[in-house]
């Protein structure tokens, strides 16, 4: 089933993306510890000092990255996360991401918005308007979650009409999936891991 979704992430067009949720597990931040790609914390300044353990981190992954096949083995269907594609450099899907982290209701109160969360975000999504779907997509050109049933991804994308939604069954390749994935496979040395050890 991870072999279907690295398959996936890594036919798309664009760069590829992961939001982490640390929260979800302590594993999660170390492994980006430990991982050379390029990553940061939503969170700034003390805040992101404090709460460096817990935090929502943007990062940019190359598609044969040994971190991705790490977090797919370890975390999909564990809603560590969700990934994203873009055109745009690292600096400036971080800024857009960090436009959401709070919302406010209507009686004025603040809130934490997990938006990076795929069981937050695969129900939020359908309830938006056509232009609160462009403004959270942004610089994304498409979002990729676990569905309820971790067998299924749901791929959204955005056009002035709305949202789309694809979902797919992560169970069957195609013949030509099944093979360009073992070509990606045998390419790319997936049985590599992370830089040193996690338990």
């Amino acid at each position: 089933m991870n072999q279907t979704v690295a398959y996936l992430l890594r036919s798309a067009e664009g760069t590829l993306y992961a939001l982490l949720d640390a929260a979800r597990d302590g594993r999660i931040a170390r492994l980006l510890d430990q991982s050379p790609e390029e990553h940061a914390s939503l969170y700034e300044g003390p805040q992101g000092e404090e709460l460096a353990e817990v935090a929502p981190y943007l990062v940019r992954l190359e598609p044969h990255s040994p971190l991705l096949a790490e977090l797919l083995r370890r975390g999909w269907g564990n809603a560590w996360g969700l990934y994203l594609f873009s055109e745009e450099p690292f600096r400036l899907v971080r800024r857009h991401f960090r436009h959401f982290l709070k919302v406010r209701t209507e009686e004025g109160r603040e809130l934490y918005f997990r938006f990076y969360d795929p069981r937050v975000l695969r129900v939020f999504l359908p309830t938006c308007r056509p232009d609160e779907v462009l403004q959270l997509f942004g610089p994304v050109t498409r979002f990729v979650v676990e569905g309820t049933d971790a067998s299924k991804a749901l791929i959204f994308s955005a056009s002035p009409a709305g949202l789309h939604v694809e979902e797919r069954s992560l169970l069957h390749l195609s013949a030509s999936e099944a093979q360009s994935a073992q070509h990606h496979q045998a390419s790319s040395g997936q049985d590599q891991r992370p830089r040193g050890r996690v338990p």
